[in-house]
This record gives structure tokens, C-alpha cells and sequence, in this order.
């Protein structure tokens, strides 16, 4: 299955744009600022019911409109499916498919869902364990609807914690209020847990990678009845949670020489890009349900040398692609046929 068709009405700066895509190759050029990731982001969200900047939904509606609208038709072979995504000022967005109302988890298997590769992708890899807990919040959202309930419930009841916590000394049911909150988190940290390990599993079963062989390693911090109590008196001097997995970190790394290696502290600028462009083999490979995940590669291609052009393009021949670029240039870039759109 392949998008055939998007039509875009008030959403960021775009009042109405529709595009036709080609099965495979697509190329979408424009000078920077003329909404190409825009384009890329309508999809993403469409089909995968989570965006890519973490804004608020209000933010995603052209200024002075109430609601905005994504339009996908999706072809396989001689049938059409069509999916709306319409979002609307101070209400949960709403999914109708083929003209019939419907929650996306109802919908999220009749349709592929969407890998997106950015320049700023190599970030997950060099900065800071929040910036890959994202990274895999929302991959992992992005499939499974009860994760990103659990990611949501447990930041709330954490803040909660944190208050209680930090009010300890004048809360007077504190042990009993403390005693609720834990067994909460406890039950949302082991749905968290239990999405992370297969991810993790399902990453290291395609380690081999061309010439290189990678591994993701989860660094678990895990948060227990047993863990909350011994940490309890630090807890209370610091007036915040010191167990869970909001510390929970991820790490590639690479085999050199019968070692296994930190991707981020001991590898090159190339076998970083490398090792980026395996975790979107992973995503592919993760987020595939009855059909091929669509790749979305926003203003890269022009940026890479010739090697890791070649390894990308062998991506593009398995997946339906839309690809960004602010040069004229790209299209010769890439040697096999293509799709251009000029915005």
C-alpha cells in the first residue's frame, strides 16, 4: 500500500495544497521555509497519530482557522483506501475512515505507518539520554496506543509524586498517599519496561548491518515497591523520584575487533551515520504491520557523501519514499527513476 493522494486544508501554512505521489521515488524540492517538512510531518501524524515536533494540536492549524485537515487516499493494487485526520481548536483530533468515524487504533493496521529520517537524527546518538528516551517514546507510540497512555500516566502521577514528596512534612495522610502512588507507577513502569525490551529485541535480531554489525543496548533503571522504599529518606532530602524510567538510557554500540563499542563515544562521524541510518532499518522493520512503512527523508540526501548515499538509496528501493530537498540538485543525485514535485 502506497499514498496516492494528500490534500491539505489550514494546516501550518499551507490554506489548501494536494500533491500525487508516485508508488516508489518522490522528490519534493522548494526553497527552505515553503513547507516541505510541513508536508512530511501531515503524514507522519496521519499515520502514525503522533508528530514529530511535540507541539500542542493547536499549533498544527493555519492561524485564524478553527480546524485543519489531512487527506490521504491510499492505493493497493485496483482498491482505495481514503483516511482524514481532522484537527480542531480545543478538541482531540478525530480519524474518519473511508467516510466512516474511527479511533486510530481501530484504523492503525489497515494502513502502513511512517519512518521519518532527519539531519538532526544523528542527535539520538551524541546528546543527552532525554533526547533518546524521546526517540524511542515515539517510535514505540507510534505502534502501540497503551505505551503512550503509560508514558502519559506515569509523567502525570510522577509530578504528582514529586509534589508529595517535596510537601512531605505537611501532608498528613503522606504514607498513605505515597503508598498509592507507588503501586501506580510501579504498574505504568512495568508497561514501559516491557515495550522497551522488545524493542530492544527486536533491534538486536537484524544487527548485521552491511559491513558493520550493531547492537542497542537498553540501560534500565527499573522502579519497584522494594526499589521506592529503600530510596525513600534521599528521596525526601532531594524532593524528587530517583528511581523509574525517566532515567532509563540507550546505547549503541558497534563490534570492533570482538569488542563492543560505544557508537557515540568511540565511533567516527561516518559510523555514526551509519549506525543512525540502522536505527531506521529498525524502525521499518519494527513499525511493519500488513504493509511496508512509508519513508519520509526530510532535506538530507544533498548533506551525505557518496558512500552513505548509496546505502540509503538501497533503502528507497523496498519503500514508497517522499523525500525533501531545498536543491535543484538532488534528483542527480540519486540514479534510479524519480517523481518530482516542485512546491
Amino acid at each position: 500500500m502506497y499514498i496516492n493522494q494528500i490534500e491539505l486544508k489550514n494546516f501550518r501554512r499551507f490554506k489548501t495544497l494536494k500533491l500525487f505521489f508516485h508508488p516508489l521515488l518522490n522528490i519534493i524540492i522548494a526553497k527552505n521555509s515553503m513547507g516541505k517538512t510541513s508536508i512530511l510531518e501531515s503524514i507522519y501524524l496521519a499515520l502514525n497519530n503522533i508528530g514529530i515536533r511535540h507541539e500542542q494540536d493547536d499549533e498544527l492549524i493555519n492561524f485564524n482557522n478553527q480546524s485543519a485537515e489531512i487527506n490521504l487516499v491510499l492505493s493497493e493494487e485496483q482498491e482505495k483506501e481514503r483516511l482524514k485526520l481532522i484537527i480542531s481548536r480545543n478538541q482531540s483530533k478525530k480519524f474518519i475512515f473511508n467516510k466512516n468515524s474511527a479511533t486510530f487504533n481501530e484504523v492503525k493496521n489497515k494502513m502502513p505507518r511512517a519512518v521519518l529520517f532527519t539531519p538532526t537524527d544523528i542527535e539520538v546518538l551524541t546528546n543527552t539520554p532525554d533526547q533518546r528516551r524521546k526517540y524511542i517514546n515515539r517510535l514505540i507510540s507510534a505502534k502501540h496506543l497503551d505505551y503512550k497512555t503509560a508514558i502519559t500516566n506515569y509523567e502525570n502521577a510522577l509530578r504528582k509524586r514529586n509534589k508529595l514528596l517535596q510537601n512531605a512534612k505537611i501532608t498528613t495522610d503522606f504514607t498513605t498517599q505515597l503508598n498509592f502512588w507507588n503501586s501506580y507507577l510501579n504498574q505504568q513502569a512495568k508497561i514501559i519496561t516491557g515495550y522497551r525490551q522488545l524493542l530492544t529485541k527486536t533491534a538486536n535480531s537484524i544487527s548485521e548491518f552491511y559491513d558493520y554489525n550493531f547492537r542497542l543496548k537498553y540501560h534500565k533503571n527499573e522502579f519497584s515497591l522494594d526499589k521506592a522504599k529503600q530510596l525513600l529518606e534521599l528521596e525526601l532530602k532531594r524532593g524528587f523520584t530517583l528511581c523509574g524510567p525517566q532515567k532509563d538510557d540507550f546505547s549503541v554500540l558497534l563490534k570492533k575487533d570482538d569488542n563492543w563499542l560505544s557508537v557515540k563515544n568511540f565511533g567516527s562521524r561516518s559510523e555514526q551515520r551509519i549506525a543512525v541510518l540502522w536505527l531506521k532499518k529498525i524502525e521499518i522493520e519494527f513499525l511493519k504491520n500488513h504493509f511496508q512503512p512509508i519513508l519520509l527523508i526530510d532535506d538530507l540526501f544533498s548533506e551525505l557523501d557518496t558512500e552513505n548515499r548509496v546505502r540509503i538509496s538501497k533503502f528507497l528501493l523496498n519503500n514508497q519514499t517522499i523525500l525533501t530537498s531545498s536543491s535543484e540538485l538532488t534528483p542527480n543525485l540519486i540514479e534510479f527513476p524519480k517523481h518530482i514535485i516542485k512546491l
